[in-house]
């Protein structure tokens, strides 16, 4: 009954860790601009989002496949409203919204 106890305790580690990878070399304080551009996809069409040196995101963000570009809230990296501007237009001054 122990070797049974032992064996699903380590079965569900291991699935445990396959689930949630862990990474000690990742630190989680370098913002949260940081940890999306870590996880975003690279395919071609994806987007990815731009970061200063503090990990927040910058306060413009573009697609480099569509052209558009938007202001963002630097700590969340949520879209502003009415700040989309799609290619070849002034964009929008984003240091309004700061």
């Amino acid at each position: 009954m122990k070797m049974l106890a032992v064996s699903l305790t380590l079965c569900t580690v291991l699935a445990i860790s396959q689930a949630i990878p862990i990474n000690p070399t990742m630190s989680w304080d370098k913002g949260h601009c940081y940890h999306e551009r870590m996880n975003c996809s690279y395919l071609i069409g994806s987007f990815c989002p731009k970061c200063d040196d503090n990990g927040n995101f910058l306060p413009r963000q573009c697609s480099g496949s569509t052209g558009y570009c938007w202001c963002v809230d630097i700590m969340t990296g949520k879209k502003i409203p009415n700040t989309t501007t799609p290619p070849d237009t002034p964009p929008v001054n984003c240091s309004e919204w700061l």
